[in-house]
C-alpha cells in the first residue's frame, strides 16, 4: 500500500522494484520458479502466491542474505551474544 500511496504523490517518478531479503534458499527457488514439484509443496495454498506474483511482475525483488547479516533475525530467532548485539546495533 505504501508503494500505491507513493505513485498517489509522484506519478511521474519510476519506481524500482522493492528489494526482499530472504535467508530461506528453499523459498527463494520456490518463488523465482526453480524448484521442482514436491510432496511438501503441495499444500501451499493459493494465497501464498501473492508474493510470487508479485516478483513475476517486477514489483518485488527477492535477494538471498545469510542469517549473520539478517537484521530481521533479531524478532524471530533466539540469537547468541555476539549476533544479539551485532544485529540490535543494525537497528539504529
Amino acid at each position: 500500500w505504501l508503494r500505491k500511496l507513493m505513485m498517489e504523490f509522484f506519478p511521474s517518478h519510476a519506481y524500482a522494484a522493492t528489494t526482499l531479503y530472504e535467508d530461506n534458499e528453499a523459498c527463494i527457488s520456490f518463488i523465482n520458479g526453480n524448484a521442482k514439484y514436491h510432496s511438501r509443496s503441495k499444500h501451499i495454498d493459493r494465497r501464498h502466491y501473492f508474493v510470487k506474483s508479485e516478483v513475476d511482475g517486477g514489483v518485488l525483488q527477492l535477494c538471498p542474505i545469510s542469517s549473520a547479516d539478517n537484521t530481521a533475525d533479531i524478532f524471530t530467532k533466539p540469537l547468541g551474544a555476539t549476533l544479539f548485539k551485532k544485529h540490535r546495533e543494525g537497528l539504529c
